[in-house]
């Protein structure tokens, strides 16, 4: 029996070899037969693998294809790069086209290769909607300038892809300050009344420009700079994730990376939601290597602040923060916390400024995965019983479920908080999510923040987290309040 299954295996393997020598490969016997054929330069094996490629069946199998031109992308070879050039634009094979042809860049031919990618990549941006992995990974390491702009449009197309573009572009940065000197000294400590400039050094100042041309050349260097890219995309509304992630990127391309950020939280030609999204990863790293130094930095950068009340509001809550962690008395200010009234893109805030008084303790841990188990932890340490987390979920999955909450304005509130969490999804989808909502990432604090930026009273708000998690009266007041006092702290560090 034994040596009649090495028969048929023997002939089975010859059968394919004779197949996808006389035509396109059709199962994964005959592409690996194929695949190793070419690789040993044998004109059968090319003659599959291309006809694969090139087919012209009218229900192509487009899986194969994808396959077949993976396989010949990792052969280095002349006969690949024409193959792979062909696919560069096809909707079905451009990613394995990319990633093949990156396999075939060498010291000789790598410009040739950076610029063929670059010119596929931005046909396919506009043709198509966005990049795919292997176009943002390719652009990541490619120098050619045009890359940081093709990087920087499609930040925010496609959120699942935004951090690994803020990788492509950390990649590109680092390799930028590798190679080149700054004169810029980040050395000097904080908090000694030093005034320390910031000069602009992207441009080479040795070229003189004609003046009416100053600004055009400036904005284009703006655009092809992975670090504004990067800078910029702290401004917008992208995750705290992918935020923290395009930071960590920013000061991983410096030698003195902490400094670096704190010089940059210091630039009032900075947005300040950028500042913010600085300040924010500092503190984390902060209490991540017990850097208790970083409460002095903060106070001193307290002071470079220009007066704005968004930094100064987001560094005295840092400090409240390292505080805590540290076991320590900052001072920020007064006994009494009021809440800075800052519009962010939703309706504008109620105008009333609410005095919280809430005993600060040392925060809890939390989990970056069980979001479920932090709310349980954050209503414990603020007093509130644990238990009300499985109520208030209770109470969404009845107004979501019951037949008679299908026109409530509260089952409506759900959903907008839901589709702010997932854009673009369906009806369906969002149901789905909201059976688990609490152990969603963002739904409680983004609930929070559409009940307290009505233009309603105190009042209102209350009675509106009562009918919508089933709450007692001093339960929403409560938590109202706690999201009015820590709200970005329970969303940053909690992820609620």
């Amino acid at each position: 029996m034994s040596q009649f299954l090495r028969m048929m295996l023997v002939g089975g393997t010859l059968l394919a070899s004779v197949n996808c020598a006389a035509r396109q490969v059709r199962n994964e016997i005959e592409l690996q037969e194929a695949a190793k054929r070419a690789a040993a330069n044998e004109e059968k094996g090319w003659v599959a693998l291309e006809g694969t490629v090139r087919t012209k069946d009218e229900d192509p199998d487009y899986d194969m294809q994808r396959k077949a031109l993976a396989e010949v992308g990792k052969i280095p070879s002349p006969r690949s790069q024409v193959l792979l050039t062909e696919n560069v634009n096809n909707r079905y094979l451009r990613a394995e086209a990319i990633g093949g042809l990156m396999k075939q860049r060498n010291e000789s031919n790598r410009e040739a290769i950076d610029k063929l990618i670059v010119e596929a990549a931005a046909k396919n941006a506009e043709e198509f909607s966005g990049l795919t992995r292997e176009e943002i990974q390719a652009l990541g390491e490619s120098d050619n300038p045009e890359a940081v702009r093709l990087l920087r449009q499609q930040m925010g197309r496609d959120p699942n892809k935004d951090e690994m573009t803020i990788d492509a572009l950390g990649k590109i940065l680092k390799r930028q300050k590798r190679s080149s000197y700054s004169p810029i000294d980040f050395s000097l400590p904080l908090g000694q009344g030093a005034k320390i400039s910031f000069e602009d050094i992207s441009t080479d100042k040795g070229e003189s420009a004609e003046p009416a041309k100053a600004e055009p050349a400036a904005a284009t260097a703006n655009e092809t700079d992975p670090e504004q890219a990067l800078i910029d995309y702290l401004s917008g509304d992208g995750s705290p994730e992918a935020k923290d992630r395009a930071v960590q990127n920013i000061a991983d391309a410096r030698s003195n990376g902490i400094t670096y950020l704190l010089g940059l939280a210091g630039k009032t030609s900075v947005k300040p939601a950028a500042r913010i999204a600085i300040i924010d990863f500092l503190t984390r790293h902060a209490v991540n290597t017990q850097d208790k130094s970083m409460i002095g930095k903060f106070q001193a950068l307290r002071g470079r602040a220009g007066g704005n009340r968004q930094i100064i509001a987001s560094i005295d809550l840092s400090l409240r923060v390292l505080g805590s962690a540290f076991g320590r008395a900052v001072a920020v200010g007064g006994s009494q916390r009021r809440r800075i009234v800052v519009t962010d893109g939703y309706d504008p805030l109620a105008r009333e400024a609410d005095i919280v008084k809430l005993d600060q303790r040392p925060y809890p841990g939390y989990s970056a995965a069980d979001v479920r188990t932090n709310l349980k932890k954050a209503l414990t340490y603020y007093r509130l019983d644990a238990t009300l987390a499985d109520r208030m979920q209770k109470r969404v999955n009845d107004l979501l479920n019951l037949p008679e909450n299908k026109e409530s304005p509260e089952r409506n509130l759900i959903f907008t908080a839901l589709g702010r969490l997932y854009p673009d999804r369906d009806f369906y989808v969002l149901k789905k999510q909201g059976q688990e909502a609490f152990a969603k990432p963002g739904y409680f604090t983004t609930t929070l923040r559409l009940v307290t930026a009505s233009r309603r009273g105190r009042s209102w708000q209350i009675a509106a987290l009562q009918r919508v998690w089933g709450l007692s009266e001093n339960e929403a007041d409560r938590i109202r309040q706690i999201y009015l006092r820590d709200g970005k702290l329970l969303q940053q560090r909690m992820r609620l």
